[in-house]
């Protein structure tokens, strides 16, 4: 959504969420990078653009009040997008 308001052609990356672990989206995608592995990020370089995927989780604790203290990986989790993004129809 910001590419298009800012009339860039397309996003430079883009985030997706997964019931995967973050092992095995590294087996899936052995060019990945662990940017975030240990709260469940892996990013993904792919023609030129960047592919962050996020294993849903839920935080445990936030003992430094930013990162959490742990995560526990789940099947399903409840995931908030902005109105712009819902309302889009070429994203």
């Amino acid at each position: 959504m910001r590419a298009r308001l800012a009339s860039r052609p397309r996003a430079a990356d883009y985030d997706v969420t997964t019931d995967a672990t973050p092992e095995k989206v590294v087996s899936l995608f052995p060019e990945s990078i662990a940017v975030g592995a240990q709260f469940g990020v892996i990013l993904i370089p792919r023609d030129g653009l960047k592919v962050e995927v996020a294993t849903f989780r839920s935080d445990v604790g936030y003992s430094d009040g930013r990162h959490p203290d742990s995560v526990v990986y789940s099947k399903t989790r409840k995931r908030t997008f902005s109105a712009a993004t819902l309302a889009s129809t070429d994203c």
